[in-house]
């Protein structure tokens, strides 16, 4: 009965010893919670309860839950990935792209270059991803977001780029044309591409574009036997179909690629004579026949200066005179117009028959000749002038010693002939113009044929 007192003494010990204890903990419980309010413990909480939401691929709360971390700190690196990641599983792209835009003028260069190689990583595997499904179109759009967060050249670029041409052609939500200029997009140098356009535009009768393409086509490997051809064919409706202002300028284009295209030529030609320009058409089928030895040429040839004739030596006295010029300045004009469009070809033929008009049009047409050539040539322009003229045949003193055949022209005023020699003045200089016989600088000169000029 004595131990009652030391009983009620432990009671009061105990009831101490709990309320301290309470006490202590209740001070820990308010430490652990002012710690839980700071910025930090938050954006740590946040954190992890994304991460354990994404293990459970709970996307949508895990995407959640990092945004309110990167609230609290934009430059949660490990916050930003997860989100991009939740953004990925749930295919939510464009979302994605959008968050990259707006966390670069928050992070610093390596931060923001590991942000790009997340988004390439996660892109590329979206794309890849759509592409073993056959749904082209949202590989595209992926492929594309790289494109567009990537630098030219690079890794993740080149290969969405590698992937792309292919898919253009296949997608649903393209046209055949617009397939092919994304291919070129990103691989301007693909020369089926190219190819491809060309033919396109040919198709709808845009020849120059055509043109550029297969050019480039050429130029990038593509099969060069049948993209000449189609080059050739689409210079041909280019100049076949060019409005009046560009047609000369695309015959002739024509023509520098192709040079012994004979629809080129009859296609310049045909346009010269349209313009009323014979000077031009006959050398430029005289240019043609030189090169090809086209039957059709010859042919189209004969018919200008046979019908024409006498209307491209009046063209031609136009151009090289005025009306205010006296009959003597004509023929002079005319003269060193020979002397000047011709140039020397030796030839060993003699003349014979009906020769003087093809003689003629070979310094017209082609610009060149021999002395009995510069004779005839000559002869027409004075005849069409009113000259009572004469082309003159025989020979003349030669340079190493004896004699050569000649030819020449004779113009009679007033009862005396007067000799005109182009050729002899283009090969010796000094005047040979208007010369009697007496004036005449080579000695001997011997007449052996004079030969009538007519149209």
């Amino acid at each position: 009965m004595e131990k009652k007192p030391e009983t009620a003494q432990l009671r009061k010990r105990h009831t101490a010893a709990v309320l301290a204890a309470v006490l202590v903990l209740a001070g820990v419980g308010y430490s652990v919670h002012a710690q839980q309010n700071t910025p930090e413990a938050r954006r740590e909480i946040e954190l992890n309860l994304g991460q354990r939401y994404q293990s459970r691929q709970e996307y949508d709360k895990a995407a959640e839950y990092y945004q309110k971390a990167l609230l609290l700190d934009p430059r949660d690196t490990a916050a930003l990935k997860g989100l991009m990641e939740s953004y990925s599983a749930q295919e939510r792209y464009d979302e994605l792209l959008s968050l990259c835009s707006g966390q670069r003028s928050v992070l610093n260069e390596e931060q923001q270059e590991e942000m790009i190689r997340t988004a390439q990583t996660l892109l590329l595997k979206g794309a890849d991803r759509y592409r073993a499904t056959a749904d082209s179109d949202s590989a595209i759009h992926l492929y594309e977001m790289v494109l567009d967060i990537s630098e030219e050249g690079s890794t993740a670029y080149e290969r969405a780029a590698a992937q792309l041409p292919e898919l253009y052609l296949s997608s649903a939500r393209e046209t055949a044309s617009r397939s092919w200029e994304r291919v070129l997009s990103v691989a301007p140098d693909n020369a089926e591409a190219l190819t491809v356009l060309g033919d396109l535009a040919y198709a709808g009768g845009e020849y120059e574009t055509s043109l550029k393409y297969f050019l480039s086509a050429l130029e990038n490997g593509g099969e060069a036997f049948t993209l000449k051809r189609r080059i050739t064919e689409g210079y041909l409706a280019a100049a076949a179909n060019a409005p009046e202002h560009t047609a000369e300028e695309a015959w002739k284009a024509l023509l520098e690629w192709s040079p012994k295209n004979i629809e080129g030529y009859v296609g310049l030609a045909q346009f010269y004579i349209d313009a009323n320009d014979m000077d031009s058409a006959v050398e430029i089928l005289g240019e043609g026949i030189e090169k090809t030895d086209s039957a059709q040429l010859k042919k189209l040839f004969d018919s200008i200066y046979v019908t024409d004739f006498e209307k491209l030596v009046r063209q031609i006295i136009d151009e090289q005179t005025t009306p205010e010029m006296t009959i003597e300045e004509k023929r002079r004009a005319c003269y060193d117009y020979v002397i000047k469009r011709a140039q020397y070809v030796r030839t060993y033929e003699r003349p014979q028959g009906d020769w003087t008009k093809n003689y003629a049009m070979d310094v017209y047409a082609k610009g060149t000749g021999n002395c009995y050539r510069y004779a005839a040539a000559f002869a027409y322009l004075c005849k069409e002038l009113g000259d009572d003229v004469h082309v003159c045949t025989g020979s003349i003193s030669a340079a190493r010693g004896g004699v050569t055949p000649h030819g020449w022209v004779e113009i009679e005023i007033d009862g005396t002939a007067y000799i005109c020699d182009p050729d002899m003045e283009q090969a010796k200089g000094g005047d040979y113009y208007m010369k009697t016989f007496s004036q005449y600088p080579v000695k001997p000169l011997n007449k052996e044929t004079e030969w009538e000029i007519s149209f």
